[in-house]
């Protein structure tokens, strides 16, 4: 998963080597999605990204959506950059169940830390920085303020549901291992 992920991004010109490294420094490939949602294992994270990334290719390829190939791959692959050394995991018990907990040392909330660690090291454009903002759609925000962010640019919903299919169908649920 992790060198499909490199390649997309190596693709896209803005996007820094000082800021691949550093995705290379985090537990970005090895950390889950969630701790009980979706995703709950290791490297969860980085597969629940790469489906976010083929779901939103298929959209735009589906509804003719005018969205340009750097778009796609940071809006996919990156919109959930918050969860980046936020999850650490514990082995419980006599049989080892593996569970993990959430530890947020830098809460700035959900979307807004996802553009605020990309911003870091390149640029968003307007329409990248709104569609991350609401990739969770009605679940973070109002849904008159994610309306109006679909009326000014319709790839949030593109977005929205492609990330929302990737974690109501394409999410594994926790795993326990027995000795």
């Amino acid at each position: 998963m992790k060198g499909k992920i490199l390649r997309q991004l190596e693709i896209v010109d803005r996007i820094p080597n000082i800021f691949l490294d550093w995705l290379q420094s985090t537990d970005f490939f090895i950390a889950p999605a969630s701790t009980k949602h979706h995703n709950v294992f290791e490297g969860g994270l980085a597969l629940h990204s790469w489906n976010v990334f083929e779901n939103l290719f298929d959209k735009v390829l589906k509804y003719k959506l005018n969205l340009p190939y750097e778009t796609i791959a940071i809006c996919a692959l990156l919109h959930d950059l918050c969860k980046i050394n936020k999850y650490h995991k514990v082995e419980e018990g006599g049989s080892i169940t593996v569970n993990w907990i959430k530890e947020d040392k830098f809460p700035l909330g959900h979307s807004a830390k996802s553009i605020y660690l990309i911003q870091q090291f390149f640029t968003l454009t307007e329409q990248e920085a709104i569609m991350i903002y609401y990739h969770m759609g009605p679940f973070e925000h109002k849904v008159e303020e994610f309306n109006n962010a679909f009326k000014l640019y319709p790839e949030v919903m593109a977005l929205y549901l492609a990330d929302h299919e990737a974690t109501a169908f394409m999410g594994q649920n926790t795993i326990v291992i027995h000795r």
